[in-house]
């Protein structure tokens, strides 16, 4: 289903005094009559091609009659052709395909970091490394096999 734009109907009023309001009828096809759908649409002379009028790629004609206070209804005055929507063909051979190139994502959310949190996070830190002990305690063999092991690892490249 197409993304449409909406349009707008307009006449002319009615030169009659006791018009009450207009109505809109309208049918897929060529034609259109009083048995067809139908909205009142008050009155007004322009308005934009209501929800309930439900275009397609077929045809649709629209007439408007005038109402009086008694309820009756002029001629329809019909468009000169009918209505026909013709949206752009969509787009073809949509697909993703990956490349050589690469891009840092970060998983962490986008929202910045307000400051005082920022610090009280290091506050935290600064109290847990000054009260407790390391429960992982670093030997200095551990050291030389981390630097052995960096080592080896940065000559690889």
């Amino acid at each position: 289903m197409a993304r449409l734009r909406k349009c707008k109907l307009y006449w002319a009023a009615s030169e009659t005094e006791d018009i009450v309001g207009y109505k809109l009828y309208w049918a897929k096809g060529t034609t259109v009559s009083y048995d067809c759908e139908s909205i009142a649409v008050g009155k007004v002379n322009e308005i934009p091609i209501p929800e309930c009028v439900r275009l397609s790629d077929e045809p649709v004609m629209l007439g408007i009659t005038a109402v009086d206070i008694d309820g009756n209804e002029s001629d329809m005055t019909t468009l000169d052709a009918p209505f026909q929507l013709k949206p752009p063909g969509p787009p073809q051979g949509f697909r993703i395909a990956s490349t050589d190139e690469f891009f840092l994502t970060n998983e962490i959310e986008d929202e910045p970091i307000e400051p005082e949190v920022i610090q009280q996070l290091i506050d935290e830190l600064e109290d847990d490394d000054s009260t407790a002990e390391d429960p992982h305690p670093v030997s200095e063999m551990d050291e030389e096999e981390e630097v052995s092991a960096q080592f080896d690892i940065g000559s690889l490249f």
